[in-house]
């Protein structure tokens, strides 16, 4: 993962993506996945590999939220779009996902778990991206956020 960072780095004007009609540089993507990064490592300097699972579509928010996570320092998780809430309650609950983060369309589906399982929604940098953070994390600093 590192390296793909450094080689991104190093060709920050060449396309990384393109979705929906539209391009993307690398330089724009390490620009939005590092925001991102920075959202979810809140005051945190490291996730300790704590998993965060992600329902996000396909498309450049999907590689951008993967590269937060990785840059953060967490293990991306990502959640399938076709799965019922059952199974991906199995998932978060397998994995102890500590974050989970979905896009607008797949938010309501995530709702009903996020609400059982005491997650606290927040809002991310981009507004289409809701975050929920697990109100245990076992990440977070001794002094807390």
């Amino acid at each position: 993962m590192r390296q793909l960072i450094r080689n991104a780095t190093h060709n920050p004007d060449s396309t990384a993506i393109i979705a929906d009609g539209k391009s993307y540089t690398y330089q724009q993507l390490l620009n939005s996945s590092g925001e991102f990064a920075t959202r979810l490592l809140d005051k945190a300097t490291d996730l300790n590999e704590a998993c965060v699972a992600f329902m996000v579509a396909p498309g450049f928010d999907y590689v951008r939220v993967q590269w937060a996570i990785w840059r953060a320092g967490g293990i991306a998780v990502p959640l399938a779009l076709s799965y019922p809430l059952p199974s991906l309650r199995y998932v978060i609950e397998d994995t102890d996902a500590r974050i989970v983060v979905a896009d607008k369309a797949f938010g309501a589906i995530l709702a009903p778990l996020v609400e059982e399982k005491g997650y606290d929604s927040l809002s991310s940098v981009r507004k289409a991206i809701p975050l929920f953070l697990n109100p245990f994390p076992n990440w977070m600093p001794a002094d807390g956020p």
